[in-house]
């Protein structure tokens, strides 16, 4: 988020890239297995193509402005741990998925909180890389996190096909949880940390989102 990303001040650089693209890797790899086959799960509790589009369309406005609606929480605690937490809670919360029954409210509401989970632990990821990596090869650093990212969206699919012809999409979810944890615990046995908060919180979320258009960058 450029409104966070405004503080000047830095944390010491600690030597955490192999951690950052570990974690990385997985949590792509989760999401690459629960995106192939999502639609097709929505789809089964509507049997709608449209009434599917409705859902997702609302869930990634959502997801789109929980991004300025939460500047306030990451900017006031301390990233390392809200980065945790939201590992936990990102792979806890796929798991339902593989054992909710027919009920597309339980299924809606559970897919509210993920992905407002997510929109939390992406802007916080992208702090804590900003903070914990020598500017100089910062670029370089992103560069690899999305190479093995990319490697990780091209796995995905083919394990997402592979399981759920095998066994159905409860498989595919709780193997995507699987790697959820996997990076939680990468997380966790890592020396990353990141305590820093900001002295100045942006709580107005209207300003924020006005902020956020105004800035060239972000726009582009």
């Amino acid at each position: 988020m450029g409104i966070i990303h405004k503080q000047k001040e830095r944390i010491p650089k600690t030597k955490s890239i192999q951690a950052l693209i570990s974690i990385r890797f997985f949590l792509a790899l989760g999401n690459a297995l629960i995106m192939t086959i999502w639609a097709l799960y929505l789809n089964g509790f509507v049997n709608s193509t449209s009434t599917t589009g409705y859902i997702s369309s609302l869930l990634t406005l959502i997801s789109f402005f929980s991004y300025f609606a939460f500047v306030p929480l990451v900017e006031k605690l301390d990233k390392g741990k809200l980065f945790s937490i939201t590992l936990l809670l990102t792979a806890i919360s796929h798991l339902f998925f593989a054992f909710v029954t027919r009920s597309l409210v339980l299924v809606v509401l559970i897919s509210i909180s993920t992905i407002i989970i997510q929109s939390i632990r992406i802007t916080v990821n992208g702090i804590i890389i900003k903070d914990t990596q020598p500017k100089k090869s910062l670029s370089k650093s992103e560069g690899l996190m999305y190479t093995f990212a990319n490697i990780a969206f091209l796995i995905g699919p083919l394990l997402a096909g592979y399981l759920s012809s095998e066994s159905g999409y409860s498989l595919v979810f709780i193997a995507g949880s699987l790697f959820f944890f996997a990076a939680y615990f990468i997380y966790k046995i890592s020396a990353i940390k990141d305590s820093r908060v900001s002295k100045k919180i942006d709580s107005n979320v209207i300003k924020n989102f006005l902020d956020y258009f105004k800035n060239k960058t972000s726009v582009k």
